[in-house]
């Protein structure tokens, strides 16, 4: 664990990523208990912020960490380092995984026990991005029709280290990884061939706005989309 901060206190480098994984076309549902429905996903978008690295049992002292830049919080059994935001985070392009680099950090020496951050959901972008006022955003084809799933969720999301993150002088990457496959099959087991296009517009809409009533799927989307985030770590 972390000792007492001096003005040599040892340290390393996390880079902090997110990042997709899996195939992005997948079956959900039966038509008539014959067909399967194809779905493909080619595009999700996520906006966060206050993304913390947290360790337990450490004094620190604000003062005298080089000026560092970033936000940390302690108390007495909790220490954080917080890279702020917010960031708008472009996952996919097409059917591709895109890895975005949150930012890189001196870290103090010690062992670190989890993530957190925040979905945020933010009206200082453009009306036309796809992520304002909305904190999750998801679109492609239901069986070639056009599906926009989205949320304006402002969750926290906690993901532990299995074996806990060790920072002793060395340079470690962080990827948060989500897989797009169990988008439809983590927490819930969804069947897409009950999303409905309610008003006829030609485009399926699961939000909480509900135009077409699909509001119960774009609850259930949201928490399997939290459970599909995961760790991955490496020594660079």
């Amino acid at each position: 664990m972390l000792g007492g901060c001096t003005d040599e206190m040892p340290v390393g480098q996390v880079q902090l990523q997110v990042a997709t994984s899996g195939s992005t076309n997948f079956t959900s549902g039966r038509i008539g208990g014959r067909t399967e429905l194809l779905v493909e996903i080619t595009d999700f978008q996520i906006s966060i912020r206050d993304v913390e690295l947290e360790a337990d049992g450490v004094e620190y002292d604000d003062d005298n960490y080089n000026g560092q830049d970033y936000e940390s919080e302690t108390d007495d059994d909790e220490f954080e380092i917080n890279f702020e935001g917010p960031f708008q985070l472009d996952l996919l392009n097409d059917l591709d995984a895109v890895t975005e680099t949150i930012g890189n950090l001196e870290v103090p020496n010690g062992l670190y026990e989890e993530i957190e951050f925040d979905f945020h959901k933010s009206e200082n972008l453009p009306e036309t991005h796809p992520l304002f006022d909305k904190s999750i955003y998801v679109a492609g084809t239901i069986d070639g029709t056009p599906f926009v799933m989205w949320h304006d969720t402002s969750e926290e999301l906690e993901i532990e280290f299995e074996n806990g993150l060790i920072i002793d002088e060395n340079r470690v990457s962080v990827t948060i990884t989500f897989t797009i496959e169990q988008f439809l099959n983590s927490l819930h087991s969804i069947d897409l061939s009950n999303a409905i296009d309610g008003n006829n517009d030609g485009v399926i809409e699961i939000h909480p706005n509900d135009p077409d009533g699909n509001r119960e799927l774009a609850e259930q989307l949201k928490e399997n989309i939290k459970e599909a985030a995961d760790l991955l770590e490496g020594e660079d």
